[in-house]
């Protein structure tokens, strides 16, 4: 995954298309878990200088996993998707099916045509990149 998202983040670079500078998902609750950087997992899906992820929990994408794992029972990232639910549908029927209320995040910082953007979604949403309505962090060249 990493050798196509470079190659990506290059051909981006050279036409002044998406880079993807730093995405970070995350747990957000009281008892944060470490954040789970995705930057290489989500230039790797930029299309065309465009990015569309659906409005799906982001821990079921290819080089994702879940900000919980530690904290349900889920097995180390990587591990197949079946282990994965088996290791979830353990830890409910122990726990009385009752989750832990938290939101996981998605963060990103991009540049695209010269400048920097900032935007965040929730784990069930969906995320459009490049957007007009994302915060504009100002020049590539000022801002990192």
């Amino acid at each position: 995954m990493r050798p196509i998202a470079e190659s990506k983040r290059k051909r981006e670079t050279e036409c002044n298309g998406l880079v993807i500078i730093k995405a970070m998902y995350y747990r957000q609750s009281a008892d944060p878990i470490e954040p789970v950087n995705v930057t290489d997992q989500l230039q790797f899906f930029v299309q065309n200088s465009s990015l569309v992820l659906p409005a799906t929990s982001k821990s079921l994408l290819l080089g994702f996993s879940h900000v919980d794992y530690r904290t349900i029972g889920q097995p180390e990232p990587n591990r197949s998707y079946a282990n994965k639910g088996k290791a979830i549908f353990s830890w409910l029927l122990n726990h009385g099916g009752k989750v832990e209320s938290t939101a996981s995040i998605l963060s990103v910082r991009y540049k695209f045509k010269g400048n920097v953007f900032e935007t965040s979604v929730g784990d069930n949403d969906s995320l459009h990149i490049p957007n007009k309505n994302d915060l504009n962090l100002g020049r590539s060249n000022l801002v990192s």
